[in-house]
């Protein structure tokens, strides 16, 4: 029991301060600073934001901006022909290099003309062996 009450004494103020110390230079260094960083870069987004920019949305679509309304923060996206919605721009997750909707649609395209041209070659290969 005098061993326990002995060991206690002899712990000093100034390891419980450098302790605490090095726990907040922790939490500083490894997450208040990198999320500062995080939130300036994802402000610059939003203000480097203009008409005709792709963007992809926090739900996971994509579209393109066909209006900024500054004075309340709401942006319109065109995310299909003549479809039209309305957002906060908090939703926007990522701006996109111009031509990526238009790419991500033309892949699509060729992949189903292969898929009949096959079919078609196919069948004329049975037409022929009759």
């Amino acid at each position: 029991m005098n061993l326990f009450l002995a060991a206690e004494q002899q712990q000093s103020p100034v390891f419980l301060i450098v302790l605490i110390v090095i726990m907040f230079a922790f939490i500083y260094f490894f997450q208040w600073r990198p999320n500062k960083k995080r939130q300036a870069e994802y402000k610059k987004l939003l203000e480097s934001l203009e008409v005709g920019s792709e963007v992809l949305l926090n739900g996971g679509l994509l579209g393109t901006i066909t209006k900024l309304r500054t004075e309340d923060d709401l942006v319109q996206v065109e995310i299909s022909k003549g479809v039209l919605i309305t957002t906060k721009r908090g939703f926007i997750v990522q701006v996109l290099p111009n031509g990526t909707i238009a790419s991500i649609v033309n892949d699509n395209k060729p992949a189903k003309k292969a898929a009949k041209n096959e079919n078609s070659a196919e069948e004329e290969k049975e037409t022929e062996s009759k």
